[in-house]
């Protein structure tokens, strides 16, 4: 005994709504640590989710993809600080 079955497509029209979201901006970055060997790093937001950073060093040709609230040097860990930042407002940790 041989069973046959046939399968029917129907096609069922649904409204898809697409978000439109702007393309995070890449800001350039510089780490505080002068141990460190990093010299500019750029970072962008990458997620519709707060606190996920794209970090790259474009000198080595690597990324890293990290949660943190601001985003991070990949090499020593310490806070990123924007290149067009004030210098006067920033503070160096002494040795």
């Amino acid at each position: 005994m041989v069973a046959y079955t046939r399968t029917e497509t129907e096609s069922i029209a649904e409204k898809v709504i697409i978000l439109g979201r702007s393309k995070a901006a890449t800001k350039s970055y510089f780490c505080p640590n002068s141990a460190c060997l990093a010299d500019e790093l750029s970072a962008r937001s990458t997620s519709s989710f707060s606190n996920v950073w794209l970090v790259t060093d474009e000198d080595m040709g690597s990324s890293w993809l990290m949660v943190a609230e601001k985003p991070s040097c990949p090499h020593c860990t310490s806070i990123l600080i924007t290149a067009t930042s004030e210098r006067a407002e920033i503070v160096l940790p002494l040795m």
